[in-house]
């Protein structure tokens, strides 16, 4: 491991503490440079999200004076940034969504301090933006092209993210890949603590989960036509924790399907790990992602996994299926099959384990920091 002692503080630029993965890892890998002696700053454009009580006392939070500052418009965040960067002269400003990194990469900019900036890439661009209206893919596109390369490194989630990157952007940029934080001792701890649901009451029952915002992305229509087809052979349940704007059509589904009695939408529910500890399996559907964090956090917690080989990230999870069965996109008939085949043969508990520890947030905080250090020590 490289000398760290260059890095006396790290400031992390984020919208806010929504609960979501890239809040959660953020909260994960911040923590990780407290226990090494750094001290970290958390910069939030505006003052919400449910993981604000999650903070560590030891990390400061610094709330921005910006109007309106979500989605797009988080740009008018860029004038209260780039006046803290001025003030504060931070060593490394991190950032990791594109907003994010677009709003710091431009104030770093107008402060015209030498703050390194390094900024993450969680999604898979192109996929991600060909579901944004036409101009405003055309304008984060355009944005990207301009700052990106003049970020001092990008850190993607997954190889498929990186590739990505340069291919969408058609540059070539300071990419390295560095996989997401996931597993954490306080994950395994709350993996332990008691479920309320009356589906795992019975051992004999298996209980078919996900979790993700119910959104298109997620593809939960192909999973509950997936589940609807388990049923007919096994006695099962579906349970997807989540909450989002695709409730109402796939509340329809599951009527049509005539699947209320097997099939629970339930919500965000604070600590999810318990589900993932005592479900039969874990079922991500998406049609793409950056990486797939749920699908670590579920192996952590001891729970056979399947997922869509979407791009990009759970391939490189499950090692081309080594560690899960991976099937196409949108495809309700292979996947039942690949649920029906994890339920009668699931894969060794340990082994599942052992390959959630490659992810855990004390092995990736020092890639992080290597890359740091090997930045500010080129400059």
């Amino acid at each position: 491991m490289k000398d760290n002692s260059v890095i006396d503080e790290v400031v992390v630029f984020l919208p806010a503490l929504e609960i979501g993965g890239v809040e959660r890892m953020t909260l994960n890998l911040a923590e990780e440079f407290l226990n090494r002696g750094i001290d970290v700053t958390i910069v939030l454009a505006r003052d919400a999200g449910e993981l604000m009580n999650e903070v560590p006392e030891s990390i400061s939070i610094k709330i921005l004076d910006a109007p309106d500052p979500t989605r797009f418009s988080l740009l008018s965040a860029v004038p209260s940034l780039s006046k803290y960067l001025f003030h504060k002269e931070p060593d490394v400003l991190l950032s990791f969504m594109k907003h994010a990194n677009i709003t710091s990469l431009l104030a770093q900019k107008i402060s015209m301090i030498d703050t390194t900036v390094i900024i993450g890439e969680r999604n898979h661009l192109s996929k991600a933006l060909e579901n944004e209206p036409w101009r405003r893919e055309i304008a984060f596109r355009n944005l990207m092209k301009i700052l990106y390369p003049s970020a001092d490194h990008i850190i993607a989630t997954s190889v498929g993210v990186a590739e990505d990157i340069e291919s969408y952007l058609n540059k070539p940029l300071p990419v390295s890949t560095i996989y997401n934080p996931v597993v954490t001792p306080e994950l395994k701890k709350k993996s332990k603590e008691d479920l309320d649901h009356e589906w795992f009451d019975d051992p004999d029952v298996p209980v078919v989960l996900s979790a993700a915002r119910l959104h298109p992305q997620k593809d939960f229509q192909t999973l509950i036509k997936a589940f609807s087809l388990v049923d007919d052979r096994f006695d099962a349940r579906l349970l997807i924790l989540g909450e989002g704007k695709e409730r109402d059509d796939l509340e329809s589904l599951i009527q049509d399907l005539d699947l209320e009695s097997k099939t629970d939408l339930p919500g965000v529910v604070e600590n999810p790990f318990p589900y993932m500890a005592n479900s039969s399996v874990f079922v991500l559907s998406s049609v793409w992602e950056g990486f797939g964090n749920v699908l670590v956090e579920a192996m952590a917690c001891g729970c056979p996994v399947v997922s869509t080989d979407c791009p990009s990230g759970p391939s490189e999870i499950l090692d081309g299926g080594k560690y899960g069965e991976l099937v196409p996109v949108g495809s309700p008939e292979l996947l039942s099959d690949a649920i029906e085949e994890s339920l009668s043969n699931p894969i060794d508990e340990t082994k599942i384990r052992a390959r959630a520890d490659n992810f855990s947030v004390d092995s990736i905080a020092d890639e992080y920091l290597n890359i740091i250090s090997s930045v500010k020590n080129s400059q």
